[in-house]
């Protein structure tokens, strides 16, 4: 194990703090949250995001069952999920740069918040998804229905799995 393996970022350290003064679990190696802590994770990460995208982008949520995903005529984003839900994205709001920034960086401290919780240091795989990402605007790149720029058929995945073992998860 490298002295990189283990590098957090401030925000990553400041979240731990953070944390800590919560009272919440912030383990020194990879570990498996608790079913309890899990849902706490998940509860807060939907908040923060759904915070960005109502208050801030002003676009509302609206489930449906068995709708395809695409782009309709008046510009609502309707995208499957699981392969049997789908959501449709309509503007419904104006947008708003203090909310939606603000939503973004609680997103991002939430995000961090569950590495923290779950004992995973940040800076390699931060870098390792980040390299990725950049890396799949190669040949084969396209661009699906949503508009999100798509990897390759044949690009390899981040090695996650590789560096949670150097820090120390067992897998």
């Amino acid at each position: 194990m490298s002295i990189e393996d283990l590098q957090q970022t401030p925000g990553f350290r400041r979240v731990r703090l953070m944390m800590k003064k919560y009272g919440q679990s912030t383990p020194e190696v990879p570990t498996e949250p608790t079913p309890q802590e899990r849902v706490r994770m998940a509860a807060v990460l939907f908040e923060e995001v759904m915070e960005s995208i109502w208050k801030g982008l002003g676009i509302e949520l609206r489930v449906y069952q068995g709708v395809s995903g695409s782009l309709d005529a008046h510009g609502c984003l309707y995208h499957t999920m699981n392969g049997e839900n789908t959501i449709e994205f309509v503007q419904t709001g104006k947008f708003n740069m203090v909310e939606a920034i603000d939503g973004a960086l609680d997103t991002i401290v939430t995000a961090r918040g569950i590495m923290v919780g779950c004992g995973v240091a940040d800076v390699a795989l931060e870098y390792e998804v980040d390299c990725n990402n950049l890396e799949k605007f190669g040949p084969g790149c396209y661009k699906d229905a949503n508009g999100k720029h798509c990897k390759p058929p044949n690009h390899p995945k981040p090695d996650i799995e590789g560096l949670l073992k150097k820090q120390g998860w067992k897998g």
